[in-house]
């Protein structure tokens, strides 16, 4: 019984927190690169609000002790960060190379773009295809693992 006082307790305390208060939370930003960021927060916010209560709210009931799975709840959540930071790292590396290789096969002079050698397009086309799988595979083999 004090366990579905707790589930209880904690549905109604979630069930508090309104779309409006948690958007009137969000602070304004003082430079150019905060405010775009924060009004992008509000933007999803405002969008996603259901589903992101949803989700912090079975997040929240299946951390609970009465319900037993909060290790479960963790080792998900921890590997969703660690999964999200690897994505991010491996797009950025993926652009980077990318660049370096546009560097390669093309030379840009008065804002014009030109091949430094016939057939640098199919070449930069193959190679990136290419480099796109072998990132693909190398993620999903970390990912993996």
């Amino acid at each position: 019984m004090l366990a579905v006082n707790f589930i209880i307790f904690q549905t109604a305390l979630m069930l508090l927190l309104t779309k409006d208060l948690i958007l009137n939370l969000i602070p304004g930003g003082n430079t150019p690169f905060w405010r775009d960021f924060f009004k992008a927060l509000r933007g999803y916010i405002d969008r996603y609000f259901i589903l992101i209560q949803l989700c912090v709210f079975a997040i929240i009931v299946m951390s609970n002790p009465y319900v037993g799975f909060g290790k479960l709840v963790l080792y998900m959540f921890r590997a969703f960060i660690l999964t999200s930071l690897l994505s991010i790292g491996l797009y950025w590396l993926y652009g980077q190379f990318k660049q370096g290789v546009s560097r390669l096969f093309f030379v840009s002079a008065d804002d014009v773009v030109h091949e430094r050698f016939v057939n640098a397009k199919t070449w930069f086309g193959v190679i990136i295809v290419v480099s796109f799988g072998m990132f693909m595979v190398f993620g999903g083999f970390i990912v993996a693992k």
